[in-house]
């Protein structure tokens, strides 16, 4: 077995002994249906009508430009998911446990790959950081309105920063530069590109872009690079899961 084989196998296996569920059901979801949802609370998760892909970027929390490989159908059929750990456990473990299940039901093998991707990198403005420091131990936790141009944060570090503003830019990899170390406070405004695209000039200067508003309000400031190192999830092998 060659050294990405040994790879494979070694995540494949990792994940199958990871903690999983009690109990789960993954059934087709209505073709009726419109839109995707999920919802969670201590040692059970509800995903309504997605795909294989949305539930790899939940469970491995990675964004679309992380995601390679896979059958096409992964990208197509919708599921219905109820799962149930046999004690209250926490959104984090869910996800882990939400691995484990797509291993098991839906044979999926993955590895890790570094590549390089046109994105930007998220270093400190001139001056100083504008964010307010967290106090000791807060919980991170944000509130993101990406079509409402809003962004509010409670002790999260930069990376966490990075990660939200990638989703922001449309899924563009957005990495952490600064170098450093904490938690911080911030509320973050900014306007859209469909309401920029779509407002007169006035209308639109009226809260600033999000790469002004980063750099005015946070004290950052997002560099364009053609090449950005990305730690990608290449899917070497899914299939349609197995009956409840």
């Amino acid at each position: 077995m060659n050294r990405r084989g040994i790879q494979i196998a070694l995540v494949s296996a990792a994940l199958l002994h990871a903690a999983s569920f009690d109990t789960a059901s993954i059934k087709i979801s209505d073709p009726a249906k419109r839109g995707s949802d999920g919802d969670s609370t201590p040692g059970l998760l509800r995903l309504q009508n997605v795909t294989l892909r949305q539930c790899v970027k939940a469970a491995f929390n990675v964004r679309d430009s992380q995601i390679a490989g896979g059958p096409k159908w992964m990208n197509e059929l919708h599921y219905d998911i109820v799962a149930r750990a046999d004690h209250g456990v926490g959104d984090h473990e869910l996800m882990e446990m939400l691995q484990s299940l797509l291993a098991e039901r839906f044979q999926l093998a993955i590895h890790h790959e570094s590549r390089i991707l046109p994105g930007y990198v998220l270093v400190v403005a001139k001056g100083s950081i504008r964010m307010k420091p967290a106090l000791p131990d807060s919980e991170c936790t944000t509130n993101t309105k990406k079509a409402g141009g809003t962004m509010q944060a409670e002790g999260c570090p930069i990376s966490k920063v990075a990660a939200k503003l990638s989703d922001i830019l449309d899924g563009a990899p957005v990495v952490d530069e600064t170098n450093t170390i904490g938690n911080f406070d911030f509320m973050l405004r900014w306007t859209p590109v469909s309401v920029e695209a779509n407002a007169g000039v006035s209308d639109a200067s009226e809260v600033p872009s999000i790469f002004t508003a980063v750099e005015e309000q946070l004290g950052l400031r997002l560099e364009s690079r053609r090449r950005v190192p990305v730690d990608v999830l290449v899917i070497d092998r899914a299939e349609m899961p197995s009956k409840n």
